[in-house]
């Protein structure tokens, strides 16, 4: 969850990519991280 989505930077999201990979030894396994927004979370509640 973020403040807003569209403020993560490309470089931060690949930072994040990179972590998991590591410390999961997913090497090869294609991975997509979904940002979602505080207020949509909200909204849902």
């Amino acid at each position: 969850m973020t403040n807003s989505s569209k403020g993560v930077h490309f470089s931060y999201e690949r930072y994040l990519l990179n972590r998991y990979r590591e410390g999961l030894g997913l090497d090869k396994v294609p991975i997509q991280i979904f940002f979602r927004d505080k207020t949509e979370q909200r909204e849902k509640s």
